[in-house]
């Protein structure tokens, strides 16, 4: 009997020492049909599993909780069931993501509103890359959603861990609704990511011309350059984007700016073979002689 005593407590030390954890219980079976009716969007199991003593707060094997998934797809009277029966609004999944998180990113305003009256410093959450729930709700165009988190306190320029804002996020996504809401809210139009890479470089290397419009109407400052001279008409020129090279060079982009290279917007655009662009550079007046520090020219 001391030897299986010994060895159980030398397993238990091992087993401590590698850092290891016992796996999470499975949930109980009436835990389990709460969480299957969350996600099916089944608002009468939901009732029963419920009024059978469910746990509101039980989670699954990615962390997820009832409440997660209702929020994720949208059942809104499922969260409002599970909010009433004391459900965490703050839990997070293994991705850091809280009900909020989810709702917002899926355009679920009135389950936002919802989580949100519940508790309102749900609006701090972040998920493991640092985003926030207008983060997620800028990235996927949501206007409305943005709408309802900028009226609820949301920071216009809470940056995630790479610096992106949610204006950068949405403006790189061609969500020019939604550009125009935040930059009324107070987004900041220069803001620049880690790398530098400001909103405007984002949105016109992609060529959504529209988001670009209405930075420049903003007094976005159109010839800012990252750390190696890149600017924002060099990454439109690069990627093709005429329409955002056309309303560049009408905002005053200085069509003739060199990189750390010496190399234009020009010579970009024929590197890459934007024949469009070429002419639009050249009607703009660019230089089709200028040499970059190699010798090499938009010709050569």
């Amino acid at each position: 009997m001391r030897l299986l005593v010994t060895l159980f407590v030398f397993g238990c030390a091992v087993f401590a020492q590698a850092g290891q954890e016992p796996a999470p219980a499975e949930p109980r079976p009436v835990d389990a049909r709460l969480l299957a009716a969350a996600l099916a969007g089944d608002a009468e199991a939901t009732s029963a599993a419920l009024a059978a003593g469910a746990d509101a707060a039980v989670t699954d094997e990615s962390g997820s909780t009832a409440l997660t998934y209702a929020a994720a797809r949208g059942h809104a009277d499922i969260a409002r069931q599970l909010l009433e029966a004391g459900a965490d609004v703050n839990a997070a999944d293994i991705l850091g993501l809280t009900a909020l998180l989810h709702a917002a990113g899926g355009g679920h305003v009135g389950i936002v509103e919802s989580l949100l009256g519940a508790a309102p410093d749900a609006i701090q959450a972040r998920d493991g890359g640092g985003r926030t729930a207008l983060a997620h709700a800028a990235f996927s165009g949501h206007a409305d959603v943005v709408g309802a988190l900028v009226d609820a306190g949301a920071a216009a320029d809470a940056a995630d861990d790479d610096g992106l804002t949610p204006l950068a996020l949405a403006a790189g996504q061609g969500h020019a609704e939604v550009v125009r809401r935040l930059v009324a809210a107070g987004a900041d139009v220069n803001a620049q990511s880690r790398e530098g890479v400001t909103v405007l470089m984002a949105t016109a290397s992609a060529d959504h011309s529209e988001a670009v419009e209405v930075l420049v109407a903003n007094g976005v400052a159109v010839n800012a350059a990252t750390s190696t001279g890149s600017t924002a008409l060099m990454g439109a020129a690069f990627g093709g984007s005429l329409d955002s090279v056309g309303v560049l060079l009408a905002s005053d982009a200085e069509v003739d700016a060199g990189d750390s290279d010496g190399r234009t917007a020009l010579m970009a655009a024929a590197l890459n073979g934007h024949v469009d662009v070429v002419e639009a550079l050249l009607r703009g007046g660019a230089d089709a002689a200028r040499e970059d520090n190699y010798g090499g020219s938009a010709v050569v």
